[in-house]
């Protein structure tokens, strides 16, 4: 991979007392300052991970050295590992009028093709298949994870947002989910809609998956019961990312739909000190909604682990047995 700036460095300029002259700093995410050339602040404010850096290579050894980009796919992070798979960067932009086209239709057409999908294959008169193709099952689930970032991807472009890679969260060295990394400078240009819209692109994505592999299984028997696992599973999917639970889609939707920064960690403060469940419910109704809205989230998350939990407790039992 070409050199990326890495996450939190920052880049500006700045004068030396009693001089006008324009001096560059790079700052890096331990807040250590650099003073660099024009030439190199140009260079990396390039640096998206999608073009070869115009500087020697003993420069862009020291660079690396000092936490300003990275070149390697894989990062070390306190929660998630993560892999870059693809790095995306401004090339991106050269199709934001088609990203805005597909994201404009996006939530009528995965509505219509899921409806579409489970009306047509329960008015069928075709049977299920009995086999069950496990290596198809596992390729359709890794495609599912990476359309739903992709989803994410194309508003986000549509959007404005700069993107910088797609890739996947690891547990250690073990896949737990795809992600889109963006820088959200335009975010508060958006109306709520929009932001609304970002957060449940991904969702939409997964609801049109399931519903052409209902489709799909009406007219190919021999992979009906494959294809109708992995229309469950994207389903499956888009139910657990609607919920309000920390990191997951559902809580940016709800967030933005109530003009808060974050629901679950709203409710985290509310529930967990006594002084704001007494405000709560000397509330009325509303302290009470609140309270449900607040417990609502902090169950999901709850929920969500569990959900991983069983779901990795399955896979195990399934490669061993």
């Amino acid at each position: 991979m070409y050199p990326m700036l890495n996450e939190g460095v920052e880049i500006g300029t700045f004068t030396y007392e009693g001089s006008e002259d324009e001096h560059y700093y790079a700052r890096n995410s331990d807040g250590v300052e650099f003073e660099i050339s024009a030439r190199i602040a140009y260079e990396l404010a390039r640096a998206d991970g999608t073009r070869e850096l115009r500087l020697r290579q003993r420069v862009v050894d020291e660079l690396k050295d000092s936490g300003l980009v990275r070149t390697s796919r894989f990062v070390k992070d306190d929660n998630y590992n993560r892999f870059t798979l693809i790095p995306i960067g401004e090339r991106a932009m050269k199709y934001r009028d088609i990203c805005i086209l597909i994201n404009r239709i996006l939530p009528i057409v995965s509505i219509l093709t899921f409806m579409a999908g489970i009306f047509l294959k329960f008015e069928s008169t075709s049977y299920w298949g009995d086999d069950f193709d496990l290596f198809f099952y596992y390729g359709m689930l890794a495609i599912s994870l990476l359309a739903h970032e992709c989803g994410h991807m194309v508003a986000g472009v549509a959007f404005g947002y700069n993107i910088s890679e797609l890739g996947i969260l690891l547990f250690g060295v073990f896949p737990a989910g795809a992600y889109v990394a963006a820088n959200h400078e335009e975010e508060n240009k958006l109306s709520r809609s929009d932001r609304i819209q970002f957060s449940l692109a991904g969702i939409e994505l997964n609801l049109m998956i399931a519903g052409i592999c209902l489709l799909t299984s009406i007219e190919n028997y021999a992979l009906s019961g494959t294809l109708f696992s992995v229309a469950y599973l994207n389903v499956a999917l888009a139910v657990l990312n609607i919920l309000p639970a920390q990191g997951l889609d559902g809580e940016s939707a709800l967030s933005d739909a109530l003009g808060v920064e974050s629901i679950n960690a709203l409710a985290r403060k509310w529930l967990h000190k006594p002084k704001f469940r007494k405000k709560l419910f000397k509330s009325g109704y509303k302290g009470y909604a609140y309270m449900c809205l607040f417990g609502f989230s902090i169950l999901c998350d709850a929920t969500v682990w569990l959900v991983i939990g069983s779901n990795v407790l399955y896979a195990v039992i399934s490669i061993f047995a």
